[in-house]
């Protein structure tokens, strides 16, 4: 049966060499090391054997090495790194946003301390600032401050509207995919043939891309391998491209600090 998570779940209260007693670390760049990414690393790229598409797949996403790779995508060392997952950058990787905390002084001068441990990045917050405990909120209702004190951007409202441009931008790529995979003829969809096949590679990333967080996590590695795929679909089934509706650019990564 499924437990919840417990404090002892990333905590071992007889103690251990890591800070916070922390059963492991956080800021070690590999999925079978990293406290976060040891459960949040499921299936991050396809498994032939089912037709179930991503679970968990945010350690690998963040590493850069999540999805299927068409044919005709080729990065140094295997890797879409971005800056969420650069240890330079970012030490405490997903611990340095999802586990922010913060203290807020209420109406009548009380001081509220969030110990970030409700593990939301970009926390909903009320007019005073004190988390909501709510998960489905604007941009503009969330504080985006751990994006700022962790080093990755110069700015709060840097970081919301880089969110904003990142998410608009994949959500128009995965669009055109949608568009794209269902003129594959349904013969290229079947888990039992003994072979993985472009259509569905294909379908793993459109799931991969539509995770919650996966265009914060990596926009570059999402957005390269949704075009990536557009290319290799059109290419492998002689289908004829949509109507676009995004641009085929990577301008709003520029820049991105």
């Amino acid at each position: 049966e499924h437990l919840a998570i417990t404090c002892a779940v990333c905590h071992d209260p007889h103690g251990s060499d890591n800070p916070a007693q922390l059963r492991f670390s956080i800021d070690v760049p590999d999925e079978d090391q990293n406290l976060c990414m040891m459960c949040h690393n499921k299936r991050g790229t396809p498994d032939p054997t089912t037709f179930r598409g991503p679970h968990a797949p945010e350690g690998p996403t963040l590493l850069g090495v999540a999805g299927w790779w068409p044919p005709n995508m080729s990065f140094p060392g295997g890797r879409v790194v971005g800056t969420h997952g650069t240890p330079e950058a970012n030490p405490g990787l997903c611990a340095s946003c999802h586990v922010q905390s913060f203290s807020v002084e209420d109406e009548v001068g009380v001081e509220f301390l969030s110990t970030g441990h409700s593990f939301e990045a970009t926390p909903c917050v009320d007019a005073g600032g004190i988390p909501t405990g709510e998960s489905d909120c604007a941009p503009e209702e969330r504080k985006y401050d751990s994006c700022a004190t962790s080093g990755c951007h110069g700015t709060p409202e840097l970081a919301r509207g880089l969110q904003i441009n990142a998410e608009n931008q994949i959500a128009a790529d995965a669009g055109d995919l949608e568009a794209l995979i269902a003129q594959i003829p349904a013969t290229e969809f079947d888990d039992e043939d003994d072979r993985y096949t472009v259509g569905e590679g294909a379908q793993f990333n459109l799931e991969l891309a539509r995770v919650p967080g996966a265009a914060v996590h990596n926009p570059f590695l999402i957005e390269a391998l949704l075009l990536a795929t557009i290319n290799e679909v059109e290419s492998r089934y002689g289908l004829g491209a949509p109507a676009r509706t995004g641009v085929r650019s990577s301008s709003w990564v520029h820049g991105g600090r």
